[in-house]
Protein backbone atom coordinates (compact mmCIF):
# COMPACT_ATOMS: atom_id res chain seq x y z
CA UNK A 1 0.00 0.00 0.00
CA UNK A 2 1.29 3.45 -0.90
CA UNK A 3 1.17 5.48 2.29
CA UNK A 4 1.15 8.75 0.32
CA UNK A 5 -2.16 7.82 -1.31
CA UNK A 6 -5.00 8.60 1.09
CA UNK A 7 -7.63 7.04 -1.15
CA UNK A 8 -7.55 4.30 -3.77
CA UNK A 9 -10.62 3.08 -5.61
CA UNK A 10 -9.16 -0.42 -5.85
CA UNK A 11 -8.52 -0.66 -2.09
CA UNK A 12 -11.94 0.84 -1.41
CA UNK A 13 -13.59 -1.88 -3.51
CA UNK A 14 -11.58 -4.60 -1.78
CA UNK A 15 -12.54 -3.24 1.65
CA UNK A 16 -16.22 -3.10 0.67
CA UNK A 17 -16.09 -6.70 -0.52
CA UNK A 18 -14.31 -7.74 2.68
CA UNK A 19 -16.90 -6.05 4.92
CA UNK A 20 -19.83 -7.50 2.97
CA UNK A 21 -18.29 -10.99 3.00
CA UNK A 22 -17.54 -10.92 6.73
CA UNK A 23 -20.83 -9.33 7.80
CA UNK A 24 -23.09 -10.68 5.07
CA UNK A 25 -25.26 -12.65 7.49
CA UNK A 26 -25.80 -9.60 9.69
CA UNK A 27 -26.68 -7.45 6.67
CA UNK A 28 -29.11 -10.07 5.39
CA UNK A 29 -30.76 -10.52 8.78
CA UNK A 30 -31.09 -6.75 9.20
CA UNK A 31 -32.69 -6.40 5.76
CA UNK A 32 -35.14 -9.23 6.44
CA UNK A 33 -36.07 -7.71 9.80
CA UNK A 34 -36.61 -4.29 8.26
CA UNK A 35 -38.66 -5.75 5.43
CA UNK A 36 -40.75 -7.87 7.82
CA UNK A 37 -41.56 -4.93 10.09
CA UNK A 38 -42.57 -2.67 7.22
CA UNK A 39 -44.68 -5.41 5.63
CA UNK A 40 -46.41 -6.04 8.98
CA UNK A 41 -47.22 -2.35 9.51
CA UNK A 42 -48.57 -2.12 5.95
CA UNK A 43 -50.58 -5.36 5.86
CA UNK A 44 -52.21 -5.07 9.27
CA UNK A 45 -54.01 -1.71 8.66
CA UNK A 46 -54.91 -2.78 5.11
CA UNK A 47 -56.60 -5.96 6.31
CA UNK A 48 -58.42 -4.01 9.02
CA UNK A 49 -59.79 -1.54 6.47
CA UNK A 50 -60.75 -4.21 3.93
CA UNK A 51 -62.62 -6.20 6.57
CA UNK A 52 -65.01 -3.27 7.14
CA UNK A 53 -66.36 -3.52 3.54
CA UNK A 54 -67.73 0.02 3.34
CA UNK A 55 -64.68 2.01 2.23
CA UNK A 56 -64.56 3.30 -1.34
CA UNK A 57 -61.46 2.83 -3.44
CA UNK A 58 -60.57 6.52 -3.05
CA UNK A 59 -60.91 6.34 0.72
CA UNK A 60 -58.88 3.13 0.86
CA UNK A 61 -56.14 4.70 -1.22
CA UNK A 62 -56.13 7.77 1.00
CA UNK A 63 -55.75 5.77 4.22
CA UNK A 64 -53.27 3.21 2.90
CA UNK A 65 -51.02 5.72 1.16
CA UNK A 66 -50.93 7.97 4.21
CA UNK A 67 -50.16 4.96 6.39
CA UNK A 68 -47.43 3.94 3.94
CA UNK A 69 -45.75 7.36 4.06
CA UNK A 70 -45.79 7.29 7.86
CA UNK A 71 -44.30 3.78 7.89
CA UNK A 72 -41.56 4.77 5.46
CA UNK A 73 -40.58 7.95 7.33
CA UNK A 74 -40.67 6.23 10.72
CA UNK A 75 -38.58 3.33 9.43
CA UNK A 76 -36.10 5.66 7.78
CA UNK A 77 -35.64 7.61 11.02
CA UNK A 78 -35.47 4.76 13.53
CA UNK A 79 -33.72 2.25 11.28
CA UNK A 80 -31.20 4.90 10.24
CA UNK A 81 -30.40 5.60 13.88
CA UNK A 82 -29.73 1.91 14.52
CA UNK A 83 -27.70 1.52 11.32
CA UNK A 84 -25.56 4.59 12.06
CA UNK A 85 -24.94 3.33 15.60
CA UNK A 86 -23.60 0.05 14.14
CA UNK A 87 -21.12 1.88 11.93
CA UNK A 88 -18.18 1.11 14.24
CA UNK A 89 -19.37 -2.31 15.37
CA UNK A 90 -15.96 -3.79 14.49
CA UNK A 91 -14.21 -1.48 16.96
CA UNK A 92 -16.07 -2.65 20.07
CA UNK A 93 -14.06 -5.81 20.74
CA UNK A 94 -10.30 -6.05 21.11
CA UNK A 95 -9.74 -8.84 18.56
CA UNK A 96 -11.89 -7.23 15.86
CA UNK A 97 -10.31 -3.87 16.66
CA UNK A 98 -6.85 -5.32 16.05
CA UNK A 99 -7.99 -6.77 12.70
CA UNK A 100 -9.60 -3.48 11.72
CA UNK A 101 -6.58 -1.35 12.58
CA UNK A 102 -4.09 -3.75 10.97
CA UNK A 103 -5.96 -3.98 7.65
CA UNK A 104 -3.63 -2.71 4.86
CA UNK A 105 -5.60 0.41 3.97
CA UNK A 106 -5.61 4.04 5.00
CA UNK A 107 -7.71 5.26 7.91
CA UNK A 108 -9.78 7.39 5.55
CA UNK A 109 -10.64 4.34 3.42
CA UNK A 110 -11.62 2.28 6.46
CA UNK A 111 -13.86 5.05 7.76
CA UNK A 112 -15.33 5.78 4.32
CA UNK A 113 -16.20 2.12 3.72
CA UNK A 114 -18.15 1.83 6.94
CA UNK A 115 -19.84 5.21 6.39
CA UNK A 116 -20.77 4.12 2.87
CA UNK A 117 -22.25 0.80 3.99
CA UNK A 118 -24.05 1.90 7.16
CA UNK A 119 -25.06 5.51 6.43
CA UNK A 120 -25.03 6.35 2.73
CA UNK A 121 -26.57 3.11 1.41
CA UNK A 122 -29.34 3.09 4.00
CA UNK A 123 -31.68 5.42 2.08
CA UNK A 124 -31.76 3.44 -1.21
CA UNK A 125 -31.94 0.20 0.78
CA UNK A 126 -34.87 1.51 2.82
CA UNK A 127 -36.64 2.60 -0.37
CA UNK A 128 -36.12 -0.83 -1.96
CA UNK A 129 -37.34 -2.75 1.09
CA UNK A 130 -40.36 -0.47 1.45
CA UNK A 131 -41.22 -1.08 -2.19
CA UNK A 132 -41.03 -4.85 -1.62
CA UNK A 133 -43.13 -4.56 1.55
CA UNK A 134 -45.76 -2.52 -0.29
CA UNK A 135 -45.92 -5.10 -3.09
CA UNK A 136 -46.35 -7.75 -0.40
CA UNK A 137 -49.29 -5.77 1.00
CA UNK A 138 -50.76 -5.58 -2.49
CA UNK A 139 -50.37 -9.34 -3.08
CA UNK A 140 -51.92 -10.23 0.29
CA UNK A 141 -54.96 -8.03 -0.31
CA UNK A 142 -55.21 -9.33 -3.87
CA UNK A 143 -55.39 -12.93 -2.61
CA UNK A 144 -57.64 -12.50 0.43
CA UNK A 145 -59.85 -9.60 -0.70
CA UNK A 146 -60.20 -10.23 -4.44
CA UNK A 147 -63.89 -9.22 -4.35
CA UNK A 148 -63.04 -5.67 -3.24
CA UNK A 149 -61.20 -2.81 -5.02
CA UNK A 150 -57.47 -3.28 -4.63
CA UNK A 151 -55.16 -0.34 -4.02
CA UNK A 152 -52.05 -0.50 -6.19
CA UNK A 153 -48.54 -0.18 -4.72
CA UNK A 154 -47.56 3.41 -4.05
CA UNK A 155 -44.63 5.54 -5.17
CA UNK A 156 -43.00 7.21 -2.17
CA UNK A 157 -41.66 10.33 -3.86
CA UNK A 158 -44.90 10.91 -5.75
CA UNK A 159 -46.85 11.26 -2.49
CA UNK A 160 -44.30 13.14 -0.40
CA UNK A 161 -44.86 16.52 -2.03
CA UNK A 162 -48.24 17.42 -3.51
CA UNK A 163 -48.38 13.89 -4.81
CA UNK A 164 -52.02 13.10 -4.27
CA UNK A 165 -55.31 14.86 -4.82
CA UNK A 166 -56.47 13.58 -1.43
CA UNK A 167 -53.51 14.41 0.77
CA UNK A 168 -50.01 15.76 0.71
CA UNK A 169 -47.43 14.87 3.34
CA UNK A 170 -45.39 18.04 2.79
CA UNK A 171 -46.79 21.20 1.26
CA UNK A 172 -43.54 22.27 -0.42
CA UNK A 173 -40.18 20.99 -1.57
CA UNK A 174 -38.42 23.06 1.09
CA UNK A 175 -40.48 21.47 3.86
CA UNK A 176 -39.70 17.99 2.54
CA UNK A 177 -35.98 18.78 2.29
CA UNK A 178 -36.04 20.19 5.83
CA UNK A 179 -37.63 16.99 7.17
CA UNK A 180 -35.07 14.84 5.35
CA UNK A 181 -32.20 17.03 6.51
CA UNK A 182 -33.43 16.80 10.12
CA UNK A 183 -33.49 12.99 9.92
CA UNK A 184 -30.00 12.90 8.38
CA UNK A 185 -28.82 15.24 11.15
CA UNK A 186 -30.10 12.79 13.76
CA UNK A 187 -28.40 9.93 11.90
CA UNK A 188 -25.11 11.84 11.87
CA UNK A 189 -25.33 12.34 15.64
CA UNK A 190 -25.58 8.60 16.21
CA UNK A 191 -22.84 7.91 13.64
CA UNK A 192 -20.60 10.23 15.65
CA UNK A 193 -21.69 8.49 18.85
CA UNK A 194 -20.64 5.12 17.42
CA UNK A 195 -17.06 6.45 17.13
CA UNK A 196 -17.08 7.92 20.65
CA UNK A 197 -18.45 5.00 22.66
CA UNK A 198 -17.74 1.31 22.20
CA UNK A 199 -20.61 0.14 24.41
CA UNK A 200 -24.29 1.14 24.23
CA UNK A 201 -23.75 3.96 21.69
CA UNK A 202 -27.49 4.41 21.05
CA UNK A 203 -28.35 4.89 24.72
CA UNK A 204 -25.37 7.13 25.45
CA UNK A 205 -25.85 9.29 22.34
CA UNK A 206 -29.57 9.69 23.01
CA UNK A 207 -29.00 10.53 26.69
CA UNK A 208 -26.27 13.07 25.96
CA UNK A 209 -28.28 14.68 23.14
CA UNK A 210 -31.34 15.07 25.36
CA UNK A 211 -29.21 16.46 28.19
CA UNK A 212 -27.56 19.03 25.92
CA UNK A 213 -30.90 19.98 24.38
CA UNK A 214 -32.58 20.48 27.75
CA UNK A 215 -29.58 22.42 29.06
CA UNK A 216 -29.60 24.69 26.00
CA UNK A 217 -33.35 25.36 26.29
CA UNK A 218 -33.12 26.04 30.04
CA UNK A 219 -30.11 28.35 29.61
CA UNK A 220 -31.82 30.21 26.75
CA UNK A 221 -35.00 30.65 28.78
CA UNK A 222 -32.94 31.93 31.72
CA UNK A 223 -31.13 34.50 29.57
CA UNK A 224 -34.39 35.57 27.95
CA UNK A 225 -36.12 36.16 31.30
CA UNK A 226 -33.04 37.85 32.80
CA UNK A 227 -32.27 40.37 30.04
CA UNK A 228 -35.66 40.98 28.45
CA UNK A 229 -37.99 40.67 31.38
CA UNK A 230 -41.58 39.48 31.46
CA UNK A 231 -43.20 42.48 29.77
CA UNK A 232 -40.72 43.16 26.99
CA UNK A 233 -41.98 42.50 23.50
CA UNK A 234 -39.42 40.79 21.30
CA UNK A 235 -39.49 42.00 17.69
CA UNK A 236 -37.66 39.88 15.09
CA UNK A 237 -35.24 41.70 12.77
CA UNK A 238 -36.77 42.93 9.48
CA UNK A 239 -34.70 40.55 7.34
CA UNK A 240 -36.25 37.58 9.20
CA UNK A 241 -39.84 38.76 8.95
CA UNK A 242 -39.39 39.40 5.22
CA UNK A 243 -38.42 35.79 4.51
CA UNK A 244 -40.92 33.31 3.12
CA UNK A 245 -41.44 29.96 4.92
CA UNK A 246 -39.91 28.19 1.91
CA UNK A 247 -36.75 30.31 2.19
CA UNK A 248 -36.49 29.62 5.91
CA UNK A 249 -36.78 25.88 5.25
CA UNK A 250 -33.92 25.96 2.75
CA UNK A 251 -31.73 28.06 5.05
CA UNK A 252 -32.28 25.76 8.03
CA UNK A 253 -31.62 22.74 5.79
CA UNK A 254 -28.32 24.26 4.65
CA UNK A 255 -27.32 24.87 8.28
CA UNK A 256 -28.22 21.28 9.19
CA UNK A 257 -26.06 19.91 6.36
CA UNK A 258 -23.11 21.98 7.59
CA UNK A 259 -23.58 20.38 11.03
CA UNK A 260 -23.98 16.93 9.41
CA UNK A 261 -20.66 17.30 7.60
CA UNK A 262 -19.09 18.51 10.85
CA UNK A 263 -20.30 15.37 12.65
CA UNK A 264 -18.96 13.10 9.91
CA UNK A 265 -15.56 14.83 9.86
CA UNK A 266 -15.35 14.80 13.66
CA UNK A 267 -16.20 11.09 13.62
CA UNK A 268 -13.38 10.49 11.12
CA UNK A 269 -10.81 12.22 13.33
CA UNK A 270 -12.04 10.28 16.37
CA UNK A 271 -11.67 7.06 14.38
CA UNK A 272 -8.23 8.20 13.23
CA UNK A 273 -7.13 8.37 16.87
CA UNK A 274 -8.41 4.86 17.64
CA UNK A 275 -6.14 2.55 19.59
CA UNK A 276 -5.99 -1.19 20.05
CA UNK A 277 -6.58 -0.71 23.77
CA UNK A 278 -9.26 1.93 24.31
CA UNK A 279 -8.40 4.53 26.95
CA UNK A 280 -11.65 6.47 26.67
Amino acid sequence: MKEATIFSGHRFGLLCRKEVREQGKMFLLSCLTLYGLMALFLIWPACSLYSLHYYSVESLQHHLYRQGIHVFLGTFLIGGVISASWMMEGMRRKNSRIVQLMTPATTFEKYLVRWFLFVFLYLPLCLLLFRLADYTRWLVTLVFYADQPIVAPMSVFRHLIRGSEQFEMFVSVGECVLAGSSMCFIHSLFALGSTLWSKSPILKTFSLSMLLCLTYVAFGAFLFSSFLGDHTELTPPPFITSLEPEQVSWMVSALLWVLILFHWVLGYYRFKESEIINRW
